[in-house]
């Protein structure tokens, strides 16, 4: 009888069991390469998106947010569906604040957008004289630019007027707070007379209650004294 030689034989299963073995292990090991990459990219990706929250930049986290949600809604059309009046409402805010930007109205303008609203902030002394609430003539040609964006979206649409902490007393406003109600609803009455939809509109007067400085100063009181528009997001 021919005896099998148990070297061989133990060589060569060793020798292909080990080529098994170490063929298994590598493709096990492959998925790990594509996963520490994204890794990687979502771990930089939320460095930004915290350092823009952290640094108070909420516009254009916000931005790439939107961007981010209708990136991923387009694996689905329904959610993509859903995400379209958002990505445009990101798009008017934009549209805005390049518009202050390239006007040069950076220091008397400002627009900041979060998930609840879109916020543009107007000093006073652009749209009305001191203790006035008539609108200037020079300050149509802002609020019909902001007019042409609001067309863009179909969002429901708050005046909020501010004042700074002095006190007012003349033959037509006996407080703030009534000028700053008289000056909200100058606004819409604007707006309505260029064909923007007077439903759309609610106005809301604070007077001196809800200061964003210092009434301590006079830049302070400056910032105090303005007109907001807030476009509620969908």
């Amino acid at each position: 009888m021919k005896k099998e030689n148990p070297e061989i034989q133990i060589g060569s299963h060793g020798r292909w069991g080990n080529a098994t073995v170490e063929s298994d292990t590598e493709s096990e090991s492959l998925w790990l390469v594509p996963y520490g990459n994204m890794m990687t990219v979502l771990m930089v990706l939320f460095l930004i998106l915290y350092s823009f929250a952290y640094l108070g930049d909420t516009s254009g986290y916000e931005k790439i947010v939107t961007r981010l949600q209708s990136e991923f809604a387009k694996l689905d059309r329904r959610k993509a569906e859903k995400f379209e009046p958002k990505q445009q409402e990101a798009h008017v805010a934009e549209e805005i604040a390049d518009y202050f930007s390239e006007k040069g109205l950076d220091k008397i303008a400002n627009v900041d957008i979060n998930a609840q609203r879109i916020r543009i902030q107007l000093a006073t002394p652009v749209l009305f004289g001191s203790g006035e609430a008539a609108l200037k003539t020079d300050s149509v040609a802002i609020l019909n630019e902001i007019a042409t964006l609001i067309r863009k979206v179909p969002n429901k649409v708050i005046i909020e007027g501010h004042t700074d902490n002095i006190p007012i007393k003349t033959a037509e406003y006996s407080s703030n707070w009534e000028l700053s109600v008289d000056r909200a609803i100058n606004v819409i009455n604007y707006f309505g007379s260029i064909g923007i939809l007077p439903e759309r509109f609610a106005a809301a007067g604070y007077g001196e209650f809800q200061p964003v400085s210092s009434n301590d100063t006079p830049e302070g009181r400056s910032k105090n004294r303005r007109i907001e528009i807030i476009i509620v997001r969908t």
